[in-house]
Protein backbone atom coordinates (compact mmCIF):
# COMPACT_ATOMS: atom_id res chain seq x y z
CA UNK A 1 0.00 0.00 0.00
CA UNK A 2 1.32 3.46 -0.90
CA UNK A 3 0.58 6.48 1.28
CA UNK A 4 0.99 10.08 0.07
CA UNK A 5 1.65 13.03 2.38
CA UNK A 6 1.38 16.59 1.11
CA UNK A 7 4.58 18.52 1.90
CA UNK A 8 5.28 22.25 1.95
CA UNK A 9 8.85 23.23 2.77
CA UNK A 10 10.19 20.40 4.90
CA UNK A 11 7.07 19.50 6.83
CA UNK A 12 3.55 18.22 6.33
CA UNK A 13 1.41 20.81 4.55
CA UNK A 14 -0.98 22.48 7.00
CA UNK A 15 -3.08 23.98 4.21
CA UNK A 16 -5.04 22.33 1.39
CA UNK A 17 -3.58 19.13 -0.09
CA UNK A 18 -3.77 20.70 -3.57
CA UNK A 19 -1.27 23.43 -2.70
CA UNK A 20 1.40 21.02 -1.54
CA UNK A 21 4.84 21.72 -2.95
CA UNK A 22 5.51 18.01 -3.27
CA UNK A 23 4.22 14.67 -2.11
CA UNK A 24 6.23 12.18 -0.09
CA UNK A 25 5.26 8.64 -0.85
CA UNK A 26 5.65 5.90 1.74
CA UNK A 27 5.07 2.20 1.25
CA UNK A 28 3.47 0.05 3.92
CA UNK A 29 4.58 -3.53 3.49
CA UNK A 30 4.62 -6.36 6.03
CA UNK A 31 3.82 -3.89 8.82
CA UNK A 32 6.80 -1.66 7.97
CA UNK A 33 6.46 1.91 6.69
CA UNK A 34 9.30 2.87 4.36
CA UNK A 35 10.01 6.02 2.36
CA UNK A 36 9.42 5.26 -1.34
CA UNK A 37 9.95 8.55 -3.24
CA UNK A 38 9.13 12.23 -3.50
CA UNK A 39 7.01 13.68 -6.32
CA UNK A 40 6.94 17.34 -7.29
CA UNK A 41 3.60 19.09 -7.72
CA UNK A 42 4.17 21.04 -10.95
CA UNK A 43 1.13 23.23 -10.29
CA UNK A 44 2.74 24.48 -7.07
CA UNK A 45 5.87 25.54 -8.94
CA UNK A 46 3.58 27.45 -11.35
CA UNK A 47 1.81 29.08 -8.35
CA UNK A 48 -1.48 27.33 -9.16
CA UNK A 49 -3.81 25.28 -6.98
CA UNK A 50 -4.02 21.67 -8.14
CA UNK A 51 -7.44 20.31 -8.97
CA UNK A 52 -8.25 16.78 -7.89
CA UNK A 53 -7.77 15.49 -11.45
CA UNK A 54 -4.21 16.89 -11.48
CA UNK A 55 -3.41 15.31 -8.12
CA UNK A 56 -4.85 11.97 -9.25
CA UNK A 57 -2.37 11.94 -12.16
CA UNK A 58 0.55 12.49 -9.77
CA UNK A 59 -0.70 10.02 -7.15
CA UNK A 60 -2.55 7.46 -9.28
CA UNK A 61 -0.80 4.53 -7.59
CA UNK A 62 -1.33 5.79 -4.01
CA UNK A 63 -4.02 4.14 -1.92
CA UNK A 64 -4.10 6.73 0.88
CA UNK A 65 -3.77 10.52 0.83
CA UNK A 66 -2.99 12.20 4.15
CA UNK A 67 -4.00 15.84 4.49
CA UNK A 68 -5.02 18.32 7.15
CA UNK A 69 -7.42 19.95 4.73
CA UNK A 70 -8.89 19.03 1.37
CA UNK A 71 -11.37 20.76 -0.91
CA UNK A 72 -14.99 19.62 -1.13
CA UNK A 73 -14.65 18.42 -4.74
CA UNK A 74 -11.53 16.38 -3.89
CA UNK A 75 -13.31 14.72 -0.97
CA UNK A 76 -16.31 13.84 -3.16
CA UNK A 77 -14.17 12.37 -5.95
CA UNK A 78 -12.10 10.30 -3.51
CA UNK A 79 -15.17 9.05 -1.64
CA UNK A 80 -16.76 7.96 -4.93
CA UNK A 81 -13.64 5.94 -5.77
CA UNK A 82 -14.22 3.87 -2.64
Amino acid sequence: MKIALGIKGNSVNKAHFGISEKYRIYELENGMLNFFEERINDNFTQHKHSEVEDIMKILSDCNVWVAKSMGKKSKEVIMNLG
